[in-house]
């Protein structure tokens, strides 16, 4: 789902998403971190528009 998607289905705006989504990758490498996995980056899904 692109960030304009998610935003209609949680009834908020596209910013709001792109900062929940910002603040849950940081939590989930915190809780990594805590569990000992080393993580540089996280893979993110791409944001193409093109669907396949």
């Amino acid at each position: 789902m692109d960030h304009a998607q998610l935003a209609k289905v949680l009834d908020c705006s596209r910013n709001a998403v792109r900062i929940r989504l910002h603040r849950a990758r940081k939590r989930l490498s915190k809780a990594l971190a805590g569990a000992g996995v080393s993580v540089n980056r996280l893979p993110v899904e791409s944001r193409s528009t093109t669907t396949g």
